[in-house]
């Protein structure tokens, strides 16, 4: 079961809830035994810059960091965990070899990619996953 934010049990308790009382409360309201709460956070754009005598190379980048937890909608308790950290490239312009080169991306883009790396890396432990040996 997925809620939006227009759910009436969301929109009865304050933003800042703390997850423990969120996922008692929707454990009590929607019958289920435990519910997965997460924090997103990104970064702006942030640009880094490295120059040589030979090459010049400025990039911009996004980031964020995911944090997840499967909370027990009975005790509160911490049933698993995960988080990941991921950046992306927005821009670039580099000078190498005398030669020019320019890539620039729609920021929207580049923040879904981060968070869709974000997803697959937390999630990782919830997929099947073969290992050769």
């Amino acid at each position: 079961m997925e809620l939006s934010r227009s759910d009436s049990l969301l929109r009865q308790l304050p933003a800042s809830v703390d997850p423990v009382v969120l996922a008692k409360a929707l454990g009590e309201r929607k019958d289920v035994p435990a519910v997965f709460v997460g924090d997103l956070k990104v970064s702006g754009v942030k640009s880094k810059a490295r120059l040589n005598p030979n090459d010049v190379n400025l990039r911009a980048t996004v980031s964020a960091e995911l944090t997840v937890r499967l909370l027990s909608t009975r005790t509160g308790g911490t049933l698993w965990r995960s988080s990941s950290v991921a950046t992306g490239t927005v821009g670039k312009v580099a000078l190498a070899g005398g030669l020019p080169s320019v890539a620039v991306r729609d920021t929207d883009e580049a923040y879904g990619e981060v968070v869709h790396d974000l997803v697959a890396q937390v999630t990782r432990d919830l997929r099947p996953t073969w290992i050769k040996q």
